[in-house]
């Protein structure tokens, strides 16, 4: 037997409050592009607390099909003062900074998408370029344990991860931190199955520091038939 208190969301949904009605409104009025009247319904969905964030995302939405990105981000940044990880408003902070130049605040954005919402391999292989990009290095050990656990894996989301895995191995290296260096090689080397390019990027980083003794352990490691620089 269903009791009342199982029953409250069934009847939330089929009866919607005020400004769950004036969201939904505002969601067609949208679809239509009747952007003053899908404005008005978003601006009185914003007066409750349940619907605040949902309506400042589809207000940034409409700020930017009218090309105000500042507006735009203003809205998002205020949806999730909210609501810290609501999904629509973190996607459309990112997008709107990204199209903004403003890089460095993309990518912080882009880093909290993939961390907390991880099955997606563009998204991921986009926060790894601006990792590189940002000289976020650090970073991409991170996006590795995210890749690592997830079900979807593309071509493109392996490719971008080991080129990164690369860079990142030699910015250690710059880092005195050989151990960490030698880790992310390893990983650059497994994801891509011993690829070529990878290899000998990795035997010339390894070389012009003199390294030689660990680049034919690692390379040894992987059964590849190359000498050290």
């Amino acid at each position: 037997t269903l009791s009342l208190h199982d029953a409250l969301p069934i009847f939330s949904w089929m009866n919607p409050n005020e400004f769950e009605r004036a969201l939904a409104e505002g969601k067609e009025f949208l679809e239509k592009n009747e952007y003053d009247k899908a404005e008005a319904c978003f601006e009185k969905a914003k007066q409750d607390k349940k619907t605040y964030s949902k309506a400042c995302a589809y207000l940034g939405q409409i700020q930017k099909v009218k090309t105000d990105l500042d507006g735009a981000a203003k809205l998002y940044e205020d949806g999730l003062d909210s609501n810290q990880m609501h999904f629509r408003c973190l996607n459309g902070l990112y997008q709107t900074y990204f199209q903004q130049n403003r890089i460095e605040d993309a990518y912080r954005i882009l880093k909290e998408i993939v961390v907390n919402f991880p099955e997606n391999p563009e998204r991921l292989a986009a926060a790894v370029y601006l990792a590189v990009k940002t000289d976020n290095f650090k970073d991409i050990e991170v996006y590795y344990s995210v890749f690592d656990l997830m079900t979807q894996k593309t071509p493109d989301s392996v490719k971008h991860l080991c080129s990164a895995l690369s860079v990142a191995g030699h910015y250690h290296l710059r880092q005195k931190n050989t151990i960490q260096a030698m880790l992310s090689f390893e990983r650059a080397l497994t994801l891509s199955l011993g690829e070529e390019r990878y290899v000998q990027y990795i035997i010339e980083r390894l070389g012009a520091l003199g390294l030689k003794k660990e680049c034919t352990r690692l390379l040894e490691q992987f059964g590849i038939a190359k000498k050290a620089a």
